[in-house]
């Protein structure tokens, strides 16, 4: 670890206006503190008080854990024990059980090149442009890493797609997701990691090893994307601009991306 860049990040998880964001993308979601050789998951994050709670039992802030979050949003999820074997017996039954709690699956396109980030944001770029021309209600992030992430939220699918079960949702999802990538030549769109139990860098988080944000991007922030914007040292310096900014969906009245999969998918 780089004692410097974890003083800020401690600096930034302590900030107000970052963990009400943060906060807020977790809320009835599955969070999930991930490092290499170590999965946390079936953990309930939708206070500030459950995440510090949390990142005290887990050590977040003397490890180089990761923080994710579930494509799916839960209802009524159970509060997770904080003795060991009871969470154990917990987290196996809704391991089983947890398609129960269901009320709803995003989309995410996630583009990344391990290579050259230029090869992610080119594609990236492409499918920035198919959505803006058809008004798709989507947000956009950069992945903290090697790539981008572009989102469809589940409260912009239209009724018949609601009306699905969530294995067959997901398949659909992963079909539109395919068909995109070869209509359009994507080459950088990872199209393997679309299942039911996905997770994703959350929004607002710091990414290890590299110390950079994954930040939701504006239209300016994304075509003048330098890795600069998403650093450390240069957000904390623009904190003031970080509350009550979200995800920065754009076309968020729009009706159109259940027309889209239905091209797409020849539905």
């Amino acid at each position: 670890m780089d004692e410097e860049f974890e003083k800020l990040r401690n600096k930034w998880y302590h900030t107000d206006s970052v963990s009400f964001e943060i906060i807020k993308t977790m809320k009835y979601k599955e969070s999930v503190f991930l490092k290499k050789g170590l999965v946390i998951r079936n953990l309930k994050i939708d206070c500030l008080m459950f995440f510090w709670k949390n990142t005290e039992r887990y050590h977040f802030f003397e490890e180089d854990f990761n923080l994710y979050s579930s494509l799916a949003q839960f209802k009524n999820m159970p509060m997770f024990s904080f003795n060991q074997n009871k969470k154990r017996e917990q987290s196996d039954e809704w391991n089983i059980n947890f398609k129960k709690y269901m009320v709803s699956y995003d989309l995410l396109l996630d583009f990344d090149s391990e290579k050259d980030l230029n090869f992610a944001y080119s594609d990236t770029f492409r499918v920035k442009e198919i959505f803006d021309k058809r008004k798709i209600p989507y947000n956009l992030k950069f992945s903290g890493k090697k790539g981008f992430h572009i989102m469809v939220e589940y409260k912009h699918f239209p009724i018949w797609m609601k009306e699905m079960d969530y294995d067959t949702l997901v398949n659909t999802l992963k079909e539109f997701a395919e068909n995109l990538s070869e209509k359009h030549k994507l080459n950088f769109l990872d199209k393997s990691i679309i299942d039911i139990r996905r997770i994703c860098k959350t929004p607002y988080s710091v990414v290890y090893p590299y110390y950079f944000v994954a930040l939701p991007l504006s239209d300016e922030q994304f075509e003048n994307f330098n890795l600069k914007i998403v650093s450390l040292p240069y957000l904390l310096e623009n904190i003031d601009n970080i509350k009550y900014r979200g995800l920065l969906t754009r076309h968020e009245n729009s009706n159109t991306f259940g027309d889209m999969v239905k091209e797409y998918n020849n539905i």
